[in-house]
């Protein structure tokens, strides 16, 4: 019995020497899943099971040599380490080594020992309680070894097997015990490493950067850093730990930081700015491209037992965009400040009970007082010291209302008396009640003084519309009828005498339309428009105009572009057209022969603009270069025998640099007494999005002989005639081979009649002939019998979309060589259709009546009157009518009432209407076209104006 418990014991203590190192091995593992230390667990407890048999008690009973020993407790441990594989390894050694010593047990042995593995392996992974664990696989224990020792070897209970079971549950407690110790630390060590890598996982995550630096050999390291500031930085925290400070930072700046390691010495904390730049680092330890940062550093030391710095905790904040905010702060307050100070308005600071806490610079300077002697005192001091309850009163219920409050008072001051607007505001700090007021004391006076300026010139404006009406309606009777009359049969004496009543009402009229164009512009009632509109048209529109400039003249006006010019716009054509024309009239008037050459040209800017360059060039009497200076000034001229001698406001020129200014652009001029004058503006224009560029008209490579006198007026059309895609031809000796004939007429040649053997020599031949004339020489050339018939007349200046329009209707209707001869047609104008065009006039004045009445009918139109807006509603309701001519200011019903009715009826939507009207305001011209109208024609109008609105109408 003593032998037994002596090897027992022995077989405890090996067993449970290997077991702390089978339960460390445990603990210090951390892949438990894998094959080695599932194999490495089982082969450990094999060997312990195996020295356990070998220094067994070894017992014979039954006729049986056993071993009385501990291996079974080996694969206890390893079925709670390394799970079923690793019980099973243990168990197969066992079996291997008993079969080894006595091959008579292998069967038994192989049973018992792997399903005690398999057992406790299933109680381990289905049981969750260590205490259930470990009592289950101790009673399987015991009852593998009751079970074979007692029925199969039979084996003595008292004396033998009892005290051998004892000693097993011992040894199987304290192993459990062991195993649970370790299991506890294995526990505790992963959630300390569990908690280390949250840890780091907050400092990596956290906005900036934290670190820790130890003291060694009294230098302090790095041995901690991590932060998503460091990528921002481009610093690796890698390169960083295990350095020093002098190493990590440049030498400037460790020296600039030395200041705040001797204050982390006393033990105090330390907070400070840094600006991180590549200069601030050792090289290499900041990234290169990273922008400059400015961090907060804040260093936190860690005393020891012996009163020094063991170790510094520290972290980094970017507060880059803390500081701009800042930054930004303080210029708003500057600004504020500024705006404050320098404001013509008086700004005063008051606290709820009425007392001033500041004021600015306008009210010192009024009160002749520094600040400090105005704050603190009550602003009744000052002002309002005749209506001290009416301040109390406004100031309670600000405060009360917590809305600003507006006051207005009259203050005199010996002779002269202000107004001035008092607004008294509440101040709201952020989620607090009223702290103060701001009261802010502006002076209305001079605001009161430019409304009733704008008043008046409103009714300036309004009293000069009125006039305009009123001059324009018997003006446009004398330019009417005087020029029905130039167009009967008169002596000479008497058609001179027409021709100058016609020619002053003409000037009259201008200087007119000058004053008020001048009057609109000083008045700030000019408009800029942007709208769409093709430069050809404007050019065409111009040249419509410039030909009753010329008169009798002998001066030749041409129109040239230049090819780049883009054809469609944005801007205000109208303006442009007035500033052309107002050049155009400059440059004739004061030539009296030679020629005005205008030249459009442009220059892109990119792809959506372009830089539109206009030149107005004549060969007229010139200006000296020292009154070019004073030639944009109002009433101004070069020289006051000017003035008598060519007539004229000089507003003219004035108007155009202020409306080439208005629209963005400058203007020049250039000239020398007896050499002419060239006036020239610049403008940029967007481009409209779609482009119609010159199209040639296709008219098979024809030929055209260009005849006339004048040199620029034939190189003019020549240009034109080769952009259209013609053939020029230069001598008149080549007329038999040309396809038309474009003779440029002067007033002396129609006179003369130089050009008739050619003309008629082209008739004779069948060939078409294009005139260019002014108005006065085609009157001459209409005189010849049959020259309409077989002429078409362009009227000078002729634009390049005229001469192309001019062709086109030509090349349509297949006037050539065989037709021509025959042709007793006007060419190219087709036959107008079969009865004549109905035009409805809307008209009281009968002097205006029997102008356009004739005007109307010389062009084979039925005319009918209407006296005024009813009139016109019944004869419209009675019969049809192509075109309505109205007048705006009419008895009964006028034209705008009359036109608004007229639309309401769906019939007439689509009736052209026209006012006829002596206002020149283009603000009431837009109210008509919003009315209903469909155009305008202002008065006193030329015959050709009126004939080219009706057309294009009618036309259309």
């Amino acid at each position: 019995m003593s032998f037994l418990i002596r090897d027992l014991i022995m077989n405890s203590a090996i067993l449970i020497a290997f077991s702390f190192m089978a339960g460390h091995l445990y603990a210090s593992s951390a892949r438990h899943d894998s094959w080695k230390f599932k194999l490495s667990i089982g082969s450990v407890n094999g060997i312990i099971a195996i020295l356990l048999i070998m220094i067994g008690i070894r017992v014979n009973y039954s006729d049986v040599m056993n071993i009385l020993d501990l291996r079974v407790l080996p694969i206890l441990m390893s079925a709670y380490i390394g799970g079923p594989a690793a019980a099973l390894i243990t168990a197969s050694m066992i079996t291997v080594f008993r079969s080894l010593q006595n091959p008579s047990v292998f069967l038994i042995v192989l049973v018992t020992m792997h399903m005690l593995a398999y057992l406790s392996s299933w109680i381990v992974r289905h049981v969750r309680s260590f205490l259930v664990q470990w009592s289950a696989m101790i009673a399987l224990m015991l009852l593998n070894y009751f079970g074979v020792f007692h029925f199969v070897y039979h084996v003595p209970i008292f004396t033998t097997l009892g005290p051998f079971l004892l000693i097993c549950t011992l040894n199987a407690l304290l192993i459990a015990a062991i195993m649970n110790f370790f299991n506890k630390q294995r526990t505790m060590g992963r959630q300390l490493r569990q908690a280390q890598q949250d840890v780091l996982d907050i400092v990596r995550m956290q906005s900036g950067f934290s670190f820790k630096l130890i003291r060694q050999d009294d230098v302090f390291v790095c041995t901690m850093l991590g932060g998503q500031l460091l990528e921002q930085l481009g610093v690796k925290s890698e390169q960083a730990i295990g350095g020093s400070i002098t190493k990590l930072l440049s030498e400037e700046t460790a020296r600039k930081t030395q200041t705040y390691m001797e204050q982390l010495e006393r033990g105090e904390s330390v907070n400070f700015e840094l600006q991180s730049a590549p200069e601030t680092y050792a090289p290499g330890v900041l990234a290169e491209g990273i922008t400059l940062k400015v961090l907060l550093i804040t260093l936190q030391p860690i005393i020891d037992d012996g009163g020094s710095v063991a170790e510094i905790i520290g972290t980094a904040i970017d507060i880059t965009d803390r500081k701009k905010a800042d930054q930004r702060v303080a210029e708003e307050e500057e600004r504020y400040r500024t705006l404050v100070e320098s404001s013509y308005d008086f700004i005063i600071g008051l606290d709820p009970d009425g007392a001033i806490t500041s004021v600015n610079q306008a009210l010192c300077q009024l009160l002749q007082l520094e600040a400090e002697q105005i704050r603190g005192r009550r602003l009744t001091d000052f002002l309002f010291q005749d209506r001290p309850d009416s301040w109390s009163a406004i100031l309670k219920q600000t405060l009360r209302d917590g809305i600003p409050q507006q006051w207005e008072w009259e203050h005199t001051d010996g002779d002269s008396t202000r107004t001035y607007s008092l607004t008294v505001s509440p101040c709201f700090p952020a989620g607090q009640n009223a702290s103060g007021i701001t009261a802010t004391i502006h002076d209305l006076t001079d605001l009161i003084s430019k409304k009733e300026a704008v008043k008046a010139s409103e009714a300036k404006s309004r009293f000069l519309a009125n006039m305009s009406h009123e001059i324009r309606t018997p003006l446009t009777g004398i330019i009417g009828v005087s020029q029905l009359l130039l167009d009967t049969p008169l002596s000479a004496i008497q058609w001179d005498y027409a021709n100058k009543i016609h020619s002053s009402s003409r000037t009259l009229n201008t200087l007119i339309n000058e004053i008020l164009d001048f009057s609109k512009i000083e008045a700030g009632q000019i408009s800029i428009a942007r709208v769409p509109f093709s430069v050809g048209d404007w050019l065409a529109d111009v040249a419509d105009v410039v030909g009753t400039f010329i008169g009798e003249k002998p001066v030749d006006v041409v129109l040239d572009v230049a090819p780049n010019v883009p054809d469609r716009l944005i801007g205000d054509p109208l303006r442009l057209r007035q500033v052309l024309l107002n050049l155009c009239n400059n440059a004739i008037k004061f030539t009296s022969h030679g020629y005005v050459r205008v030249y459009v040209e442009a220059a892109p800017l990119g792809k959506e603009r372009c830089s539109l360059q206009c030149t107005v060039q004549d060969t007229g009497i010139g200006i000296p270069a020292d009154k070019l200076a004073s030639l944009f000034q109002p009433f101004t001229q070069a020289d006051d025998s000017i003035s008598r001698r060519y007539g004229g406001t000089g507003l003219g020129l004035v108007i155009s640099k202020q409306l080439v200014e208005r629209m963005g652009g400058t203007i020049q001029a250039r000239s020398q007494p007896g050499q002419g004058s060239l006036f020239s503006f610049e403008l940029i224009f967007e481009l409209e999005a779609e482009q119609i560029g010159p199209q040639p008209i296709p008219l098979e490579q024809r030929r055209a002989l260009v005849a006339g006198s004048s040199e620029i007026v034939r190189t003019s059309v020549a240009g034109m005639l080769t952009s259209l895609g013609l053939r020029v031809l230069e001598s008149r000796d080549q007329l038999a081979q040309a396809d038309l004939l474009i003779v440029d007429l002067s007033q002396e040649h129609a006179r003369s009649g130089r050009w008739n053997s050619l003309i008629n020599n082209a008739h004779s031949t069948g060939i078409p002939v294009f005139v260019l004339a002014t108005t006065f020489s085609r009157n001459l050339l209409l005189q010849r019998d049959g020259a309409e018939e077989r002429t078409f007349t362009l009227l000078k200046p002729v634009s390049r979309k005229q001469l192309a329009d001019a062709l086109a209707s030509w090349r349509e209707h297949g006037i050539g060589r065989e037709q021509a001869a025959a042709s007793t047609a006007p060419v190219p104008i087709p036959e107008p259709p079969e009865g004549a065009r109905k035009i409805l006039l809307g008209e009281d004045n009968e002097i205006n009546q029997l102008i356009v009445i004739e005007l109307l009918k010389d062009k084979g139109y039925a005319v009918g009157i209407a006296n005024n807006g009813v009139e016109a509603l019944e004869l419209l309701e009675r019969e049809p009518w192509d075109l309505l001519l109205i007048d705006i200011h009419m008895p009964v019903m006028d034209g705008c009432e009359t036109v608004s009715r007229i639309r309401q009826n769906p019939r007439f939507r689509n009736l052209p209407i026209v006012a006829l009207t002596a206002d020149a305001f283009k603000e009431n011209h837009e109210l008509y076209l919003r009315s209903g109208m469909s155009d305008i024609l202002t008065k006193p109008f030329d015959p050709d104006q009126l004939y080219s609105k009706i057309n294009r109408w009618l036309d259309a």
